[in-house]
């Protein structure tokens, strides 16, 4: 909960090589999460580490690019969709639909300019 609280406060203005570092010890504990499919992990310990991926990814680095570890964070939270706790059934949900919603590029809405005297739209010839 700790390093989670740490990544919302300062995440972004971490250097780079803090924010590597940091990222190397998490996903140091999520592959050994992951192997052991979190079956010695208490409900604490699974809701922290499922809060901190959420943190982890919802927060930029310094130069404004995406943690790494997306595709680590998304095999976590389907790991523990399953859970009997229905807390860290919760937050391993938001964390997949967080990180589907980062990972998905989206395009720009398209607006459209009317002209109300003349209900057409409005030409770059006219001035």
């Amino acid at each position: 909960e700790a390093l989670s609280a740490f990544v919302c406060v300062g995440g972004r203005v971490l250097p780079l090589v803090s924010r590597s570092k940091l990222e190397e010890v998490v996903r140091s504990c999520l592959d050994k999460l992951i192997v052991t499919r979190g079956t010695t992990a208490c409900s604490e310990v699974k809701a922290a580490f499922l809060k901190l991926g959420m943190d982890v990814v919802s927060n930029p680095w310094i130069d404004g690019g995406i943690s790494n570890l997306l595709p680590d964070f998304v095999q976590m939270g389907k790991l523990f969709q399953r859970d009997r706790d229905p807390n860290v059934v919760s937050l391993a949900f938001s964390l997949v639909n967080i990180c589907n919603s980062i990972a998905t590029p989206r395009s720009l809405p398209l607006v459209s300019v009317v002209n109300r005297a003349t209900n057409r739209l409005p030409s770059l010839e006219e001035e």
